[in-house]
């Protein structure tokens, strides 16, 4: 009988633990994990990456387009409440063992503070305004003021003036919100 109590605690004690979540892991920001541990790093370590794999399930895919494919990892929250799909691990088609962009897609990865859905005017202050990139396919690409591999999507209009291109960024509307974050490899 004490035999049988023991293993009953023992295999509760072992279970409690396999699922209690690691709570130093909620104190790492993601998004700093995203920009100095895995943009530049070889995908079959982001795989094994432990705050990734704690927080998102990772699937393989493949990125195609007009006809040229390369390795990506998809990140999906694992958490019941919240299942959205967080981010796009990218290679490229020169290197498919090394992850170059990173597509920020969820509201809960911040960069510097900052999230998808955030408004322009949050992040006005600290945009490279000598660097005004154009407006490929209806978004309006800015970049960081301190850290070129970091780039604010902000969706467009179709029938935006921006689409034309932006000369200053007084000229971007403050409530234009943030639709994607990017991060490049700027070698």
């Amino acid at each position: 009988m004490k035999f049988l109590s023991f293993t009953i605690i023992a295999v509760v004690l072992l279970f409690g633990c396999v699922y209690t979540p690691n709570k130093n892991s909620e104190l790492i920001d993601v998004g700093d994990v995203l920009l100095e541990n895995v943009l530049n790093s070889k995908i079959n370590l982001v795989k094994k990456n432990a705050v990734l794999n704690e927080r998102y399930n990772l699937k393989d895919t493949v990125m195609e387009e007009e006809g040229v494919e390369w390795k990506a990892i998809a990140l999906k929250s694992k958490s019941p409440i919240d299942s959205e799909f967080a981010a796009l691990l990218e290679t490229n088609w020169e290197d498919q063992s090394v992850i170059s962009r990173i597509s920020i897609l969820g509201e809960r990865i911040g960069i510097k503070g900052i999230h998808v859905g955030d408004a322009f005017e949050k992040i006005k202050y600290i945009i490279d305004s000598t660097n005004l990139n154009g407006s490929p396919d209806g978004e309006l690409s800015l970049t960081y003021g301190k850290d070129n591999r970091i780039h604010f999507l902000l969706e467009l209009a179709e029938s935006s003036p921006l689409n034309e291109g932006v000369g200053s960024l007084d000229g971007i509307p403050g409530e234009l919100q943030i639709k994607e974050i990017v991060l490049l490899n700027r070698k």
